[in-house]
């Protein structure tokens, strides 16, 4: 990551961007760090919040003869 960020910016800003965007997000340097920063919050706090489901969701309608799902 560190090589290519050195040799072609261009490359590395079209690979990694996401990457530097979630590191600088949660102030850290490497992705180490950010494992390491994840690592210790999950040990911190091991209960998993559920995410609320769709409140709206689809129908599928299954037409008899050519098994085509809508």
């Amino acid at each position: 990551m560190n090589h290519l960020k050195k040799e072609d910016p261009a490359k590395y800003k079209i690979q990694f961007s996401k990457w530097d965007k979630c590191l600088t997000d949660n102030k850290v340097k490497t992705p180490e760090d950010l494992y390491k920063k994840v690592h210790t919050a999950i040990i911190a706090n091991p209960d998993r919040v559920k995410k609320a489901g769709n409140k709206n969701p689809v129908k599928k309608v299954i037409t008899p003869g050519s098994a085509r799902v809508y």
